[in-house]
Parts: structure tokens; sequence; C-alpha cells
């Protein structure tokens, strides 16, 4: 799903996607290589359902290669259950090392639905 509209305060990123659902995202980093982004899913301005998503950062060698990840798990906050499964999302090394707040939750927005209706 594409990203139609993205802003951004003090706290929050809003995204609109092309289904004219908004996203409102919240950084809360507490770990070095995990991170957890609290996400209000809003229909025509009224909040519908709230998650966690829990990203991992993820290095391994495969046939003699570096192969740099982001897993992603989201769990649904009023049910405190997981939904779908685990998904990874390729990283360049770059980023990877250099992991940016704005690349993240854009990825994140672009698998979020995946996930969900697993």
């Amino acid at each position: 799903m594409k990203i139609k509209k993205y802003n951004r305060d003090d706290k929050w990123v809003f995204m609109t996607m092309e289904n004219e659902d908004m996203l409102a995202c919240k950084w809360l980093p507490f770990l070095s290589d995990n991170t957890m982004i609290e996400i209000e899913l809003y229909k025509e301005q009224e909040c519908v359902a709230e998650y966690r998503a829990f990203l991992t950062k993820r290095m391994d060698v495969r046939e003699g290669e570096f192969i740099y990840e982001l897993q992603i798990s989201l769990t649904d906050a009023d049910k405190q259950m997981d939904i779908g499964s685990s998904n990874t999302i390729s990283l360049t090394p770059k980023q990877y090392m250099r992991t940016e707040k704005e690349m993240t939750l854009r990825k994140l927005a672009k698998v979020f639905y995946e996930i969900r209706n697993e």
C-alpha cells in the first residue's frame, strides 16, 4: 500500500494511505537494535484500532554474503495478541548501520496491511 501524504509533529508521524486510512505512529526506541512503534489506525477521523510494532535489526551471513534485515512483529494493543507472522524487510548496509526514523516508518507503513490481513 502506498503513502499519499506524510506529516509529522514533535511526537507523532501521520501517514494518509492510498485507501484514505490514516496511520499515526509514535517512535519509542528502547534498545540499540530494537524499537517499538505505537500505531493508531484511523478511518474517517475515528481511531478504530491500536497496535504496537516491534522492530529488530538483524544481520546474517548467507552464501558468503552479509544480509541486512528489519524484522517486524505486530501486536493488537487492545487484545494483547500478535497479528500475523513476523515479516522481514531487506535493508542496505547503510540503512542497517544508520537507521533513519523516517525511512523505517515508511517501510513499516507499506507492509502494515500485509501483516494485518494475514
